[in-house]
């Protein structure tokens, strides 16, 4: 399963913020290899720790 159906699979799952996230992580997959998890956060006007309770989120739903 590719990450676009296990999120869209999932969404429900994911709030407001999680989605944001997302929608961030794909539309800059080719770069986001070069950034620090700070980075990620401050681009999306989000916190690091929501980025690895998302990590967490996803995870999860991969493995189930």
């Amino acid at each position: 399963m590719s990450f676009e159906d296990l999120i869209n699979k999932n969404a429900d799952r994911l709030n407001q913020n999680d989605m944001q996230l997302v929608s961030f992580l794909l539309r800059n997959r080719d770069t986001i290899g070069e950034l620090k998890s700070t980075e990620i956060a401050d681009r999306v006007y989000s916190s690091p720790a929501s980025l690895t309770r998302l990590s967490k989120k996803i995870r999860i739903l991969w493995l189930h």
